[in-house]
């Protein structure tokens, strides 16, 4: 009886050492996003319908659940430098960023010029005056940022056109890509001046895409037109930008050893109520974050960059008897393992059946609802600037309509985001009050949660 005691004891004091040596992640990165930013992602139709910002949402949300990080879509489709501009003083301006990430370059390289005869010196000539356009103006929207609430600044190279891809349903556009190559010297350039942080989203993806075209001509890490990432390559380009960050990799660890002799450490963890017979091993884990969802729709990404890596919730068991024991955490099964990867560690976040997977998906689903009421009020955004621009009273439902056919004309997504402005832009109000309680309850369904693990040796 004084042996189990003694042995309890120590059980004891481990857990006890266990919780004392739980540490949160470093907060010394001043690359991440603080407790209290507030986000701007400024860019054109790839930001303003494009995942890539819900993703690094979705991995702050997941990874610090305590930190309180405001995000704003701040993306209008078709946009250049100028418009961007333009819109400053009510869009961007307002929401006093702390930091300002700019995608900015795929309708600055222009379209129709391509679609034109033309000779090497012409082009020349053209792509000249293209990067200089475009480096004068980023360099005012970053004076202007600078001006108003002096963010840190990240600067997007932008996304390749993909000219090769032969499934395309748009004829390529030959030379639009080298001047896109172009605007990304420009970035360096403007991001020496304005001490702003460089985040590469080109160089990888055209890499890639000349890579796996070799192979498949059909491959794309953009789409079938040419522009648009669909969510593979928005996944890709959130993994890079969470890289540039060097976010942290670990979601937790809780390594256990049942040895007296060998201390047991938990990273962002804390393990209690530790019971052990010949059997049964139980016990249970507060974990300090979850980790990063990866939905469906875009899990192909993982063939192509290690987006996994960010993924690393630890669990190590030592010191117990050799066998098979199966692993039941709350009540889901999820899976057998023997002692040997026990001791060596498993990674839980590759195991679709844990409570904490189910959780990290609840909140990647809240935001993503989160996220499309967003991109809608965007779309009414976008409308409402068409409309100025041609001059029309926004109360003037007949010339709304006129006009809303005359763009469809032009553009089927025009005509869309001005059906829905004529018929729904007084829901503005409503859209955001449910969009900020989809924020409130993401919050809350990230926060960490207790789990019961149980082993039992077969």
């Amino acid at each position: 009886m004084i042996k189990i005691r003694a042995f309890i004891c120590t059980l004891i004091l481990i857990f006890l050492q266990c919780s004392l040596y739980a540490v949160k992640h470093n907060d010394n990165n001043e690359l991440l996003f603080k407790d209290g930013d507030r986000v701007v992602f400024i860019g054109n139709s790839i930001t303003h319908g494009g995942l890539y910002h819900l993703y690094i949402q979705t991995y702050y949300q997941t990874r610090f659940p305590d930190r309180k990080i405001e995000f704003y879509n701040c993306g209008i489709g078709g946009d250049v430098t100028t418009n961007v501009l333009n819109r400053m003083d009510y869009d961007i301006l307002p929401h006093k960023p702390t930091v300002a990430v700019i995608k900015l370059g795929m309708n600055d390289a222009g379209s129709t010029f391509y679609e034109l005869k033309h000779t090497a010196e012409e082009l020349q000539i053209e792509q000249n005056r293209i990067v200089a356009k475009y480096t004068n103006e980023m360099r005012e929207i970053i004076r202007r940022l600078k001006g108003n609430s002096n963010p840190r600044l990240f600067l997007i190279k932008p996304t390749p056109y993909d000219t090769n891809n032969k499934q395309a349903n748009r004829k390529p556009l030959i030379g639009k890509n080298e001047t896109i190559q172009k605007l990304t010297l420009a970035v360096e350039e403007l991001a020496k001046e304005s001490n702003a942080t460089i985040v590469d989203f080109y160089n990888p993806l055209n890499d890639l895409n000349i890579k796996q075209q070799l192979v498949d001509s059909t491959f794309t890490t953009i789409g079938k037109d040419r522009v648009h990432p669909g969510p593979m390559g928005h996944m890709m380009m959130a993994y890079l930008f969470l890289k540039t960050q060097h976010v942290p990799e670990i979601v937790s660890k809780a390594e256990i050893d049942v040895s007296p002799k060998i201390k047991s450490k938990c990273i962002n963890a804390t393990v209690t109520d530790f019971k052990m017979n010949k059997t049964d091993i139980s016990f249970e884990i507060v974990e300090n974050a979850i980790h990063f969802p990866i939905n469906q729709d875009a899990i192909a990404a993982l063939k192509y960059m290690p987006v996994n890596k960010l993924n690393n919730e630890l669990f190590v068991l030592k010191g117990i008897n050799k066998g098979l024991y199966s692993l039941k955490i709350d009540s889901s099964e999820v899976g057998t393992f023997s002692s040997d990867e026990l001791k060596t560690g498993i990674n839980l976040a590759i195991y679709p059946n844990t409570p904490q997977n189910k959780q990290a998906q609840g909140v990647l689903v809240v935001l993503k609802k989160a996220f499309d009421k967003r991109v809608r009020t965007r779309d009414f955004l976008a409308a409402k600037i068409q409309i100025y621009k041609a001059k029309i009273d926004v109360n003037d439902t007949t010339k709304l309509k006129s006009f809303a056919e005359i763009k469809r004309k032009e553009n089927t997504y025009y005509g869309r985001i001005l059906d829905d402005f004529i018929k729904n832009s007084t829901k503005v109000d409503s859209i955001e009050n449910e969009l900020n309680v989809n924020l409130a309850e993401a919050r809350a369904l990230s926060k960490p949660v207790k789990h019961s693990f149980f082993l039992i040796k077969i």
